[in-house]
């Protein structure tokens, strides 16, 4: 009894399985590659936004400084070039890291939870929401701290959860929430609720400003505290 020929164009079983394994291989030798190149990408922009400013410091300080507070090697800069890397520029560069981080996991999370490539907190409203809950607190008054608390930051998510509420009521169809309106339904709110904050900043001048740097933040003033 013999087997019969294999159709031509067509593999067997474990050809298609090593087939398989091979580009698994392939895609993982990529992946780790492509990790690799990101991981010193990251590691060349944070030495490199330590170094620039004002006060110029060179590698072998830069160096220095870093190894002397990891504990790799003795003190050996002033105490001045010490406080300015590790303390006001290095900490900022590491928490300016954290916060882009943040932001990316942000925007894959709301792709993941609405089935959506398109969704972020930008496209979808969100973070017009949040600038918005500041614009009309600002507005309004309120600040200072309370129970250790600034109302801003809870501003900001009362108004991002409100635009997100708004976006998912408009974009329900016969119960369901259809990809193709969330986008759609997103735009709307964003642009309404930027409207309103151009609104609130015309109607107070004297907020402006206030309004401006919140919205557009910064990292001034920021430490190792805030890490």
């Amino acid at each position: 009894m013999t087997t019969p020929p294999l159709a031509v164009g067509k593999l067997s079983p474990d050809a298609d399985l090593a087939a398989a394994r091979q580009q698994l291989q392939v895609s993982g030798r990529r992946y780790t590659l492509l990790l690799a190149a990101l991981g010193l990408a990251l590691v060349g922009s944070v030495l490199l936004g330590t170094a620039i400013g004002r006060l110029e410091v060179g590698w072998s300080t830069l160096a220095a400084v870093l190894a002397g507070k990891l504990g790799l090697a003795a003190p050996s800069v002033d105490r001045t070039t010490e406080v300015v890397v590790w303390g006001i520029r290095f900490s900022r560069v590491v928490l300016a890291g954290l916060v882009g981080a943040s932001l990316g996991a942000a925007g894959a999370i709301f792709q993941g939870l609405l089935l959506n490539p398109l969704a972020d907190p930008f496209t979808i409203g969100v973070s017009t929401g949040a600038a918005f809950g500041v614009a009309l607190l600002v507005m309004l008054g309120v600040g200072g701290s309370y129970w250790g608390l600034s109302p801003l930051p809870l501003a900001a998510l009362a108004g991002a959860l409100g635009a997100l509420f708004a976006v998912l009521l408009l974009s329900r169809e016969g119960g369901r929430v259809r990809k193709e309106s969330l986008v759609l339904a997103g735009i709307v709110v964003s642009t309404f609720l930027s409207a309103l904050i151009s609104l609130i900043k015309s109607l107070d001048e004297e907020s402006l400003s206030a309004i401006v740097f919140w919205i557009m933040g910064s990292f001034s003033g920021r430490g190792w505290i805030h890490v």
